[in-house]
């Protein structure tokens, strides 16, 4: 019985099936049970019966003495009802008899009495009548007929959990194109296939992102690193060290911008962000003075405190300011401002390239010709900083160049 259980436990279908085949077989023993109890054995079926046997019994009571009209009696039963009427006395002898004489049926026997004094039986039986057996073989058939039906849609609920079984071992098996079947319908299993398939494109573009970005790594730090070794065997043959110290801090500063975009990228990964209550000014001091930019280029016009992450947000500005000099001839002005509830981050570049250029750089990994070094996270990481905090991303053209920034709410 153990075995049993765990079989059918084993598959939703079988679950399925096995609830409604005991489902059906309950119904039908009780539908059963209850044509017996109430039609067959009481109910109005027996109550009619009771008041056609008194009938029977008063009319042949009346005609007893009068053997013809007690004769065409049972025989007009017999032909307008198709009744077996076999009529006998006390004894037992056959007194007269009328119909089929081939009834194996149920009989009914009939007691004529006049007063107390028994005058004979008139067994009735009806060759037409099934009884208990055919109805209970009937009962069968359907049962079974519904049984069998049972397993067809057992197996038609279960298969789009099948199928999202599959996708699911083709997907962790590193599948990541494995995605289970739509469903035409609003169903509960429709909307888990769909939730299934969403997690699998989200988790599969992640995937792909980090295959890109160790891709990436990989090869911009060789570019580096490869130059801190020439340098380092400069100076151990060559007497000019302050250039090559200088070259090793150029070299530094690459890496360390490097290993700044993939911090500020796993803290968006694991939704790391700290929250703070910040200064504005202070960010755009720190973004300028870490890219030694003049700091006549900033021009605060207004500020307010914003709430965010400061090492996020200055990975953004710094990322900002990195790109105007690189892809934009260098930055012309840094302005900060406060509208509506937010204080805006404006940088202008000196470039000749259009807001319609930078949006192609927003995808990931994607950089300009003129980018020598970086993850082409830059304004990619820029939107997604901007986006965890609430703010956008702004790109807008200008009649010599181009202007990029981003606003972020103030402290309520």
């Amino acid at each position: 019985m153990r075995k049993l259980a765990r079989f059918i436990r084993a598959r939703l279908s079988r679950v399925i099936f096995a609830w409604l085949a005991i489902t059906i077989v309950t119904s039908s023993v009780l539908v059963g049970l209850a044509f017996t109890t109430y039609v067959l054995a009481g109910g109005e079926f027996r109550w009619k019966a009771h008041q056609g046997e008194a009938f029977v019994a008063n009319r042949l009571e009346a005609n007893w003495d009068d053997h013809e009209a007690r004769s065409d009696f049972i025989k007009a039963i017999s032909k307008e009802l198709g009744f077996q009427v076999i009529l006998t006395a006390p004894d037992g002898k056959v007194l007269d008899r009328a119909g089929p004489t081939d009834c194996h049926k149920r009989n009914y026997p009939v007691e004529i009495y006049r007063g107390n004094e028994l005058l004979g039986v008139a067994t009735i039986c009806d060759p037409s009548l099934k009884g208990k057996t055919g109805f209970l073989l009937t009962l069968l058939f359907f049962t079974l007929v519904l049984w069998g039906g049972s397993g067809l849609v057992a197996s038609r609920i279960a298969r789009p959990l099948r199928n999202l079984t599959q996708a699911a071992e083709a997907f962790g098996g590193g599948d990541l194109q494995a995605r289970a079947p739509a469903l035409d319908d609003e169903s509960e299993l429709a909307q888990l296939s769909d939730a299934f398939n969403g997690m699998a494109t989200q988790i599969g573009a992640q995937i792909e992102e980090h295959r890109a970005l160790l891709a990436e790594v990989s090869h911009e730090l060789r570019t580096p690193l490869g130059h801190l070794q020439l340098l380092v065997e400069l100076l151990r043959t060559d007497g000019d060290n302050q250039k090559h110290l200088d070259g090793i801090a150029v070299e530094v500063d690459a890496i360390d911008f490097l290993v700044d975009q993939l911090l500020a990228r796993s803290r968006l990964e694991f939704d790391m962000e700290r929250a703070e209550v910040l200064e504005p000014v202070d960010l755009a001091v720190a973004a300028v003075e870490s890219l030694d930019l003049d700091i006549e280029l900033l021009e605060v016009i207004d500020a307010a405190p914003i709430p965010g992450d400061a090492m996020l947000l200055h990975s953004a500005l710094t990322n900002v300011l990195r790109n105007a000099q690189i892809h934009g001839e260098g930055v012309v002005a840094f302005r900060v401002s406060k509208s509506n509830g937010h204080v805006l981050f404006e940088i202008d570049d000196a470039g000749l390239g259009r807001a319609d250029d930078l949006e192609l750089l927003i995808a990931p990994f994607t950089r300009g010709d003129s980018d020598s070094t970086g993850l082409g996270l830059g304004l990619a990481l820029v939107r997604r900083i901007v986006d965890a905090h609430g703010g956008e991303l702004l790109i807008k053209d200008r009649e010599s160049g181009v202007t990029v920034g981003f606003r972020l709410p103030t402290v309520d």
